[in-house]
């Protein structure tokens, strides 16, 4: 849609911390069903909630850079909607995480 011919090293590091954010989603599905013991599901929580604070961390790099040293502003705007898409994903895992560790704290 947006034409980039070749991903930045932020696109890859924010694609990099999703996809495990993703996965540790789907580890906390699985537990979900047969979950016993809360600590086990708080567990994966807190590793996502790391992936969520390492996204912050890598979006807010990126969005310095991207205004110090682009002075194209249609690319900057590409760009920064780029960003923004993968750091919200990242904050949907942090949200569907959050939801689960307060089923896992109420009932386990």
């Amino acid at each position: 849609m947006f034409k980039i011919k070749e991903p930045t090293l932020y696109m890859i590091e924010l694609s990099k911390v999703l996809l495990s954010a993703s996965q540790e989603i789907y580890l906390l599905m699985k537990r979900l069903r047969k979950f016993k013991n809360a600590n086990d599901l708080v567990g994966h929580c807190r590793t996502i909630r790391k992936y969520e604070h390492e996204g912050d961390t890598i979006y807010r790099n990126a969005i310095a850079e991207l205004f110090e040293i682009n002075t194209n502003a249609v690319e900057i705007i590409k760009l920064k909607d780029i960003y923004e898409n993968l750091e919200n994903s990242i904050d949907t895992c942090q949200d569907t995480a959050d939801i689960v560790e307060d089923i896992a704290l109420k009932y386990g």
